[in-house]
């Protein structure tokens, strides 16, 4: 469901899964991404922010961005802006949170 773009469905199954793996990082992020994609913002956050507290989670850097996306859809300008700027170089959204931050300050 998640590659066919079909976010609802997918989120369904998600959740499923992690009521026997609550702890899974990457089934948590396709949750969160699912969420944010059909416009479940206020259902995304929390998904976003228990992954941002697990120590040493290599999915820390997507998450910040797509939680500033999430923000941003939440009308959080100030909470996007502060993840966007705490994006670090050496990840691949580094490039597109700079852009990002540029475009917001532009519109502020």
């Amino acid at each position: 469901y998640y590659t066919d773009k079909e976010y609802s469905s997918a989120a369904e199954l998600f959740k499923r899964y992690l009521i026997k793996y609550p702890e899974n990082q990457l089934i948590l992020l396709y949750l969160g991404i699912s969420l944010l994609a059909t416009g479940k913002y206020k259902n995304a956050s929390p998904v976003f922010k228990k992954i941002l507290k697990i120590k040493n989670s290599l999915l820390t850097e997507e998450v910040k961005w797509y939680l500033a996306l999430t923000y941003l859809k939440e009308f959080k300008i100030e909470e996007s802006l502060t993840l966007l700027k705490k994006i670090g170089k050496e990840s691949i959204y580094f490039r597109k949170a700079s852009n990002l931050r540029k475009k917001i300050t532009l519109l502020k």
